[in-house]
Protein backbone atom coordinates (compact mmCIF):
# COMPACT_ATOMS: atom_id res chain seq x y z
CA UNK A 1 0.00 0.00 0.00
CA UNK A 2 1.47 3.56 -0.82
CA UNK A 3 2.54 5.55 2.01
CA UNK A 4 4.37 8.32 1.15
CA UNK A 5 5.02 9.57 4.69
CA UNK A 6 7.56 6.21 5.35
CA UNK A 7 9.80 7.41 2.99
CA UNK A 8 9.90 11.29 3.05
CA UNK A 9 9.75 11.37 6.96
CA UNK A 10 9.32 8.42 8.98
CA UNK A 11 13.48 6.79 7.62
CA UNK A 12 14.42 9.79 5.93
CA UNK A 13 17.10 11.06 4.80
CA UNK A 14 18.04 7.27 4.49
CA UNK A 15 14.68 6.50 2.11
CA UNK A 16 14.98 10.08 0.50
CA UNK A 17 18.02 9.30 -1.87
CA UNK A 18 17.85 5.33 -2.85
CA UNK A 19 18.89 3.67 -5.92
CA UNK A 20 17.59 0.81 -8.31
CA UNK A 21 19.23 -1.77 -10.12
CA UNK A 22 18.07 -4.12 -12.90
CA UNK A 23 19.37 -7.36 -11.52
CA UNK A 24 18.48 -9.95 -8.43
CA UNK A 25 19.19 -8.39 -5.06
CA UNK A 26 21.27 -11.43 -4.85
CA UNK A 27 23.99 -11.02 -7.21
CA UNK A 28 23.84 -7.46 -6.88
CA UNK A 29 24.59 -8.11 -3.28
CA UNK A 30 27.62 -10.08 -4.08
CA UNK A 31 28.72 -7.92 -6.72
CA UNK A 32 28.80 -5.03 -4.23
CA UNK A 33 30.62 -6.81 -1.53
CA UNK A 34 33.46 -7.92 -3.77
CA UNK A 35 33.82 -4.35 -5.27
CA UNK A 36 34.10 -2.90 -1.58
CA UNK A 37 36.32 -5.52 -0.75
CA UNK A 38 38.48 -4.89 -3.60
CA UNK A 39 38.53 -0.76 -2.53
CA UNK A 40 39.14 -2.15 1.14
CA UNK A 41 42.20 -3.84 -0.10
CA UNK A 42 43.37 -1.44 -1.52
CA UNK A 43 43.76 1.20 1.03
CA UNK A 44 45.55 -1.52 3.04
CA UNK A 45 42.77 -1.57 5.26
CA UNK A 46 42.85 -4.00 8.16
CA UNK A 47 39.34 -3.79 7.78
CA UNK A 48 37.16 -6.82 6.46
CA UNK A 49 33.59 -6.07 4.74
CA UNK A 50 31.34 -8.26 5.73
CA UNK A 51 27.95 -9.55 3.97
CA UNK A 52 24.91 -10.44 6.02
CA UNK A 53 21.29 -11.76 4.46
CA UNK A 54 18.23 -10.05 5.95
CA UNK A 55 14.92 -10.73 5.95
CA UNK A 56 11.40 -9.47 7.03
CA UNK A 57 9.76 -6.18 6.20
CA UNK A 58 11.35 -2.89 4.40
CA UNK A 59 11.36 -1.00 8.15
CA UNK A 60 12.75 -4.38 9.67
CA UNK A 61 15.72 -3.89 6.50
CA UNK A 62 15.98 0.05 7.21
CA UNK A 63 16.71 -0.57 11.06
CA UNK A 64 19.40 -3.04 9.77
CA UNK A 65 21.14 0.20 8.54
CA UNK A 66 21.44 1.58 12.00
CA UNK A 67 23.98 3.63 13.34
CA UNK A 68 23.74 5.92 10.46
CA UNK A 69 26.78 7.23 9.98
CA UNK A 70 27.77 11.30 9.11
CA UNK A 71 30.61 10.46 6.73
CA UNK A 72 29.53 8.72 3.45
CA UNK A 73 27.86 5.12 4.21
CA UNK A 74 29.04 2.43 6.67
CA UNK A 75 26.65 -0.01 5.69
CA UNK A 76 24.84 -0.34 2.25
CA UNK A 77 21.11 -2.35 1.82
CA UNK A 78 20.49 -4.39 -0.84
CA UNK A 79 16.85 -5.34 -1.27
CA UNK A 80 14.39 -7.79 -3.75
CA UNK A 81 11.53 -6.20 -5.09
CA UNK A 82 8.23 -7.15 -6.17
CA UNK A 83 9.81 -6.71 -9.71
CA UNK A 84 13.32 -7.34 -11.81
CA UNK A 85 15.05 -4.03 -9.86
CA UNK A 86 16.55 -4.47 -6.39
CA UNK A 87 16.78 -1.22 -4.00
CA UNK A 88 20.21 -0.24 -2.91
CA UNK A 89 20.11 1.98 -0.27
CA UNK A 90 23.27 3.23 1.83
CA UNK A 91 22.85 4.47 5.20
CA UNK A 92 24.19 7.85 5.10
CA UNK A 93 22.85 10.21 8.01
CA UNK A 94 22.78 12.94 5.34
CA UNK A 95 21.60 10.19 2.78
CA UNK A 96 24.86 8.46 1.71
CA UNK A 97 25.52 8.52 -1.67
CA UNK A 98 23.26 6.71 -4.43
CA UNK A 99 25.39 7.73 -7.33
CA UNK A 100 28.83 6.38 -7.09
CA UNK A 101 28.30 2.73 -6.80
CA UNK A 102 25.15 2.25 -9.16
CA UNK A 103 26.84 4.70 -11.41
CA UNK A 104 30.51 2.24 -11.52
CA UNK A 105 28.61 -0.77 -11.38
CA UNK A 106 25.86 -0.32 -14.20
CA UNK A 107 28.91 -0.13 -16.90
CA UNK A 108 30.56 -3.17 -14.91
CA UNK A 109 27.78 -5.33 -15.04
CA UNK A 110 26.01 -4.26 -18.20
CA UNK A 111 22.71 -3.56 -16.22
CA UNK A 112 21.07 -0.21 -15.87
CA UNK A 113 20.49 1.77 -12.87
CA UNK A 114 18.53 4.45 -11.51
CA UNK A 115 19.00 6.95 -9.01
CA UNK A 116 16.23 8.94 -7.08
CA UNK A 117 16.79 12.03 -4.94
CA UNK A 118 13.87 12.92 -2.90
CA UNK A 119 15.09 16.19 -0.40
CA UNK A 120 13.02 18.47 0.29
CA UNK A 121 14.86 19.79 3.95
CA UNK A 122 15.87 17.27 6.17
CA UNK A 123 18.10 17.27 8.29
CA UNK A 124 17.27 21.04 8.68
CA UNK A 125 19.40 22.99 6.28
CA UNK A 126 20.19 20.62 3.92
CA UNK A 127 19.84 22.61 0.57
CA UNK A 128 16.38 21.07 -1.98
CA UNK A 129 17.40 18.12 -4.46
CA UNK A 130 14.82 16.17 -6.94
CA UNK A 131 16.79 14.30 -8.79
CA UNK A 132 15.91 11.57 -11.43
CA UNK A 133 18.92 9.65 -13.14
CA UNK A 134 18.51 6.60 -15.28
CA UNK A 135 22.10 4.94 -16.85
CA UNK A 136 22.12 2.23 -19.60
CA UNK A 137 24.90 0.34 -19.00
CA UNK A 138 23.94 -2.22 -21.31
CA UNK A 139 25.61 0.52 -23.83
CA UNK A 140 28.78 1.32 -21.23
CA UNK A 141 31.67 1.82 -22.83
CA UNK A 142 35.28 1.50 -21.01
CA UNK A 143 37.97 4.05 -20.50
CA UNK A 144 40.89 3.39 -19.03
CA UNK A 145 42.16 6.03 -16.72
CA UNK A 146 45.17 6.28 -13.58
CA UNK A 147 42.71 4.62 -11.52
CA UNK A 148 41.79 1.77 -13.45
CA UNK A 149 39.02 0.94 -15.76
CA UNK A 150 35.91 3.26 -15.86
CA UNK A 151 32.70 3.50 -17.73
CA UNK A 152 30.63 5.67 -19.32
CA UNK A 153 27.12 4.76 -19.52
CA UNK A 154 23.92 6.58 -21.46
CA UNK A 155 22.30 8.58 -18.90
CA UNK A 156 19.10 10.53 -19.21
CA UNK A 157 19.37 12.89 -15.69
CA UNK A 158 16.16 15.29 -14.85
CA UNK A 159 17.30 17.57 -11.93
CA UNK A 160 15.59 20.08 -9.94
CA UNK A 161 18.14 21.45 -7.43
CA UNK A 162 18.51 24.30 -4.57
CA UNK A 163 21.82 26.03 -3.65
CA UNK A 164 21.05 29.51 -2.86
CA UNK A 165 18.34 29.53 -5.57
CA UNK A 166 16.28 26.76 -7.22
CA UNK A 167 17.91 25.50 -11.01
CA UNK A 168 16.67 22.95 -13.62
CA UNK A 169 18.55 20.70 -15.58
CA UNK A 170 17.94 18.20 -17.92
CA UNK A 171 20.69 15.70 -19.52
CA UNK A 172 20.45 13.10 -22.28
CA UNK A 173 17.95 11.54 -24.42
CA UNK A 174 14.09 12.47 -23.14
CA UNK A 175 12.27 9.26 -22.27
CA UNK A 176 8.54 8.75 -24.04
CA UNK A 177 6.45 8.49 -20.37
CA UNK A 178 8.05 12.12 -19.37
CA UNK A 179 5.76 14.82 -18.34
CA UNK A 180 8.20 17.28 -20.54
CA UNK A 181 5.14 20.30 -20.07
CA UNK A 182 5.84 20.12 -16.64
CA UNK A 183 9.56 21.51 -17.29
CA UNK A 184 8.52 24.52 -18.45
CA UNK A 185 6.72 25.58 -15.41
CA UNK A 186 6.54 29.21 -13.80
CA UNK A 187 8.14 28.09 -10.05
CA UNK A 188 11.42 25.83 -10.81
CA UNK A 189 10.92 23.49 -8.48
CA UNK A 190 7.49 22.75 -9.82
CA UNK A 191 9.41 21.66 -13.20
CA UNK A 192 10.32 18.43 -11.14
CA UNK A 193 7.96 17.26 -8.32
CA UNK A 194 8.32 13.86 -5.77
CA UNK A 195 4.74 12.94 -7.25
CA UNK A 196 6.55 13.17 -11.01
CA UNK A 197 9.38 11.11 -10.07
CA UNK A 198 7.44 8.22 -8.69
CA UNK A 199 4.93 8.24 -11.72
CA UNK A 200 8.41 8.03 -13.57
CA UNK A 201 9.17 5.20 -11.43
CA UNK A 202 6.24 3.01 -12.05
CA UNK A 203 6.74 3.31 -15.54
CA UNK A 204 9.85 1.32 -15.57
CA UNK A 205 7.83 -1.12 -12.94
CA UNK A 206 8.94 0.56 -9.52
CA UNK A 207 6.48 1.24 -6.94
CA UNK A 208 8.71 3.70 -5.29
CA UNK A 209 6.41 5.04 -1.82
CA UNK A 210 4.95 1.19 -1.54
CA UNK A 211 6.76 -0.58 1.50
CA UNK A 212 5.09 -3.98 0.33
CA UNK A 213 6.83 -3.62 -2.94
CA UNK A 214 10.35 -4.32 -1.24
CA UNK A 215 9.81 -7.58 -0.79
CA UNK A 216 12.21 -10.60 -0.88
CA UNK A 217 15.68 -11.39 0.46
CA UNK A 218 17.70 -8.43 1.20
CA UNK A 219 21.51 -8.03 2.20
CA UNK A 220 23.88 -5.89 4.29
CA UNK A 221 26.99 -4.82 2.77
CA UNK A 222 29.33 -3.61 5.86
CA UNK A 223 32.24 -1.73 5.25
CA UNK A 224 35.18 0.27 6.98
CA UNK A 225 33.71 4.11 8.13
CA UNK A 226 36.04 7.00 8.20
CA UNK A 227 38.13 7.61 11.19
CA UNK A 228 36.26 11.18 12.01
CA UNK A 229 32.87 9.37 11.53
CA UNK A 230 29.82 10.44 13.91
CA UNK A 231 27.29 7.65 14.21
CA UNK A 232 23.69 8.17 15.03
CA UNK A 233 21.33 5.29 17.11
CA UNK A 234 18.25 6.14 15.16
CA UNK A 235 16.90 8.12 12.42
CA UNK A 236 16.17 12.02 12.79
CA UNK A 237 12.08 11.84 13.03
CA UNK A 238 12.30 8.89 15.38
CA UNK A 239 10.13 9.45 17.99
Amino acid sequence: MRNSEFFLRRYAPVTTQMAFVEMPAAEFAEALFVWKDEITKMWESSWQVKKQFIQGTLASKLDALLPLTSVRSSKDLVSGTKSSWAAYIPNGFRGGDAHSAPSYLAGKLKIRTLTVILVDDVPAGQPGSVQFVLRDGRRATEKVTRHGIMYECPTRSVVAHKEGRWEFGEHGDRLAFEEVEKYQARKIKDRLTFEMVERYCGQLGIELFDPDFYAGAGYIIQSCPPPNAVFYPKYPNEK
